[in-house]
């Protein structure tokens, strides 16, 4: 048996490793490795669940500016994900964002936008 963890399980330990004691976003797809790992790992991380991505990045960017700890909000690969830039100052913000792996990407598997738009 060897001791080695997968990518989740070192991404809650970098996280807790770096001061993050809370996660805001919404569990789906992509992530749900990420929500094994942090179920299956004793830390002192709090997942606060919002209703879509956009809801996590503000909630994350206001406990980021009002406690001074990073503010770390985290979601499904879909539509919201773009909301991922801070533009504004003095914002500890960041996301994750699950992915596939590139063989399922334009596989017609997740969303996608027509290429007609429409």
């Amino acid at each position: 048996m060897t001791n080695s963890i997968n990518g989740a399980e070192a991404m809650v330990r970098m996280l807790e490793a770096h001061g993050v004691r809370h996660i805001f976003g919404l569990c789906g797809d992509t992530t749900l490795p990420l929500y094994d790992a942090m179920h299956q790992l004793k830390h002192d991380i709090t997942h606060v669940l919002t209703r879509d991505e956009r809801s996590a990045t503000y909630m994350a960017d206001a406990y980021s500016r009002v406690s001074g700890r990073p503010g770390v909000a985290e979601g499904p690969s879909g539509g919201g994900s773009h909301l991922s830039s801070s533009r504004s100052h003095r914002s500890h913000r960041k996301l994750l964002c699950g992915s596939w792996h590139h063989h399922r990407y334009l596989s017609r598997f997740l969303w996608e936008v027509p290429a007609n738009g429409g």
